[in-house]
């Protein structure tokens, strides 16, 4: 049997607060749902973090996270 691996659920994913999400979804055109795929990142709607708060649980995608902030907060 397979070993769960409990990082590859979160590998390439973003959770975002509502505000942020909102926003996010408006920029790329996205109707509905709550979440979507921008390129190769997956931005996922968390209504438990904070409306503003960005969560990347994947190591990889820390950059970019710190740059999403910058911009969103400007």
């Amino acid at each position: 049997m397979p070993e769960n691996n409990q990082s590859d659920i979160h590998q390439n994913k973003i959770y975002c607060g509502t505000d942020f999400y909102l926003a996010m979804r408006a920029e790329c055109g996205v109707l509905h749902g709550s979440s979507f795929r921008f390129k190769h990142i997956t931005f996922v709607q968390d209504e438990n973090l904070h409306p503003r708060q960005l969560l990347a649980l994947d190591s990889k995608l820390k950059p970019l996270l710190d740059e999403l902030k910058e911009r969103f907060e400007a």
